[in-house]
């Protein structure tokens, strides 16, 4: 043990003899230096590992919040089907072409056209995600009393999304 300690009270006699044989500017170069590398050391060694864990940290939340709500409105439908038939009256008491627009607008659909034949509307769509479209449209018959009277889509161009080349609605209970 006191071999050890010999080492190093020799060492650091001369590491105090080589520092007072250096100028002033380089002392105060290397103090400097120094103390950017032990700042260096810092930010990688503790700062940067902890920013990095807050930041997955806010992630994994965002995605529990997310998965939360997904949750909830799942919950919120299964409460409705088990109470019975989904809410039918909810758009009922609109003419049919504010509606689709009310509808479409909740669902981040784009209508491009809609036009009146007969007792039923033509609507034109920009491109809509495939299970976007099937929503809309389950939601159009279960709380809106429509059938769907005609619809022919066909692939885009981006996988996923169609494009609506004719969508003839009307009331469920209108006759055509």
């Amino acid at each position: 043990m006191s071999g050890i300690l010999g080492y190093l009270n020799g060492l650091w006699q001369q590491v105090q003899s080589y520092w007072n044989g250096l100028s002033r500017r380089e002392q105060q170069l290397c103090m400097v230096g120094s103390a950017a590398i032990i700042v260096w050391i810092i930010w990688q060694g503790i700062l940067n590992p902890l920013a990095e864990r807050q930041l997955a940290a806010e992630r994994k939340l965002v995605a529990s919040q997310k998965l939360l709500l997904s949750i909830q409105e799942q919950a919120s439908e299964i409460v409705n089907l088990r109470q019975g038939q989904p809410d039918k009256t909810r758009y009922l008491v609109l003419p049919l072409d504010q509606m689709v627009n009310r509808t479409a607008r909740d669902f981040d659909l784009r209508i491009t056209g809609v036009r009146s034949v007969r007792d039923s509307l033509q609507v034109d769509l920009d491109t809509v995600g495939f299970d976007r479209l099937l929503e809309w449209l389950v939601n159009l018959e279960q709380q809106g009393g429509v059938e769907i009277r005609e619809l022919e889509v066909e692939a885009a161009e981006k996988p996923g999304q169609v494009n609506v080349n004719a969508l003839r609605i009307q009331r469920a209970f209108s006759e055509s």
